[in-house]
């Protein structure tokens, strides 16, 4: 996520492509628990055209319970069926049952929360206020977008 938010406000030409203010600080995602959470990034969009001024990402990190089947190494071509298996079971619990917090506990409005997210930007274009289920869901799972970002130079 942060290079990804590096390449395009450093690298690409400028308006080539967007992408929302994530922490650019990896303690700072240790520190927040991004690393270990569902988060959303670009909740806040400035606009009511296309996307909103940038997506709306939607993070599942690899965490806490998800084994690595799904970090593999880049050099491995092909993958036993066992493999398949378990990278396709750990990608279904870190997006249907992710745990949250100290006490590892599945969120019983993580599908409401992630429904939310998903239809976020048409719900914006349409310019539709936000649901009362849907604003807890963004309180509970939107990075908020104050951390000061570097600007292009």
């Amino acid at each position: 996520m942060i290079n990804t938010w590096l390449r395009i406000h450093k690298v690409l030409p400028s308006g080539s492509a967007n992408f929302p203010p994530v922490p650019l600080q990896p303690q700072v995602w240790i520190d927040q628990g991004f690393n270990t959470r569902p988060t959303f990034f670009g909740c806040n969009a400035s606009s009511t055209q296309g996307n909103g001024g940038y997506p709306l990402v939607v993070y599942l990190p690899n965490s806490p319970l998800s084994v690595s089947a799904t970090n593999p190494s880049t050099f491995k071509l092909q993958y036993s069926d066992k493999d398949r298996d378990l990278f396709l079971r750990s990608v279904t619990n870190s997006t249907e049952r992710p745990l949250f917090g100290p006490k590892k506990i599945v969120d019983g409005n993580w599908s409401t929360c992630l429904s939310c997210a998903l239809i976020d930007r048409s719900r914006n274009r349409m310019n539709v206020t936000r649901s009362p289920v849907c604003e807890v869901c963004f309180e509970r799972y939107c990075y908020h977008d104050g951390v000061l970002q570097p600007t292009r130079q």
